[in-house]
């Protein structure tokens, strides 16, 4: 059986949080002969989810002390900091508590991915409480989140159908911090928007009615509307986009729950 990239992460990741709490760099031979069992050139994709998460995260670059033997430095795989400056990098490693980051793909088996999980939530939305319970780890779940939005939508803003896949984000309908685990990781509690419309849902100067039209509430009277500020208020009454697959359309009663946490109620009447 193959294993899968997030799957040799988890093994990776408590060798390199070792190497870091002894101050210590590691070859990509290394890794690859002791801990992956494979080319040292295979190396780059195993440390690829973890480079991910901790910039979704905003952790220090943890693979940045697995190094080239020759340069020493990391290779053409590495993003998570400017090679100009990587001692800073090495220093924001070697200096930072590891022991209290969980392993985020510590519960991966061999053949689970982000993207497996993703496509299974796509297919069967009441997943998501067992994927959540096997994950664990929030930084991933929202990743997996994220990706199953992207099958969802089409990789496209709900609200406004942008691609760019940089500025394509996943908003939960009902809020994370009120959700359960089946909420927080199911597409039918969420919206694929791009950066600028899932901040403006956030604040609720966006938001939706049970009946998938979009909401815009001025945030000050008398407001000197740009071009742009008047794009955003023409989306006032427009129904958004939603997914092909109708089991995959935003929930009414999370819809609803919103409305009433955030004190909106007159949209569901």
């Amino acid at each position: 059986m193959a294993e899968t990239w997030e799957h040799l992460a988890g093994l990776v990741w408590p060798r390199l949080v070792a190497a870091a709490k002894a101050k210590q760099k590691l070859y990509y031979k290394q890794v690859g002969d002791e801990v992956i069992h494979r080319h040292h050139r295979a190396v780059r994709y195993a440390l690829g989810p973890i480079q991910d998460f901790c910039l979704a995260m905003r952790l220090p670059p943890l693979t940045a002390i697995v190094v080239n033997k020759g340069s020493l430095l990391p290779g053409d795989g590495f993003i998570a900091h400017d090679i100009d400056d990587i001692e800073t990098a090495f220093d924001e490693v070697f200096g930072y508590g590891w022991e209290n980051v969980p392993n985020p793909y510590a519960r991966f088996k061999p053949d689970d991915s982000e993207k497996g999980f993703a496509i299974e939530l796509t297919r069967n939305p009441d997943a998501a409480r067992d994927i959540y319970q096997q994950v664990g780890v929030r930084g991933v779940v929202q990743r997996i989140f994220r990706r199953a939005l992207m099958l969802a939508y089409g990789e496209q803003c709900a609200f406004c159908g942008l691609q760019f896949h940089a500025a394509l984000e996943a908003a939960h309908i009902k809020p994370w911090g009120h959700s359960d685990r089946q909420q927080r990781l199911d597409p039918t509690n969420g919206l694929l928007l791009c950066s600028t419309h899932h901040r403006l849902f956030d604040d609720h100067s966006l938001t939706i009615a049970p009946d998938r039209t979009i909401h815009y509430f001025a945030t000050a009277e008398n407001w000197d509307y740009s071009d742009a500020d008047r794009m955003i208020s023409q989306l006032h009454g427009v129904a958004f986009r939603l997914p092909e697959a109708r089991s995959l359309w935003p929930s009414t009663k999370r819809i609803a729950e919103r409305a009433e946490i955030f004190g909106l109620q007159e949209l569901t009447a």
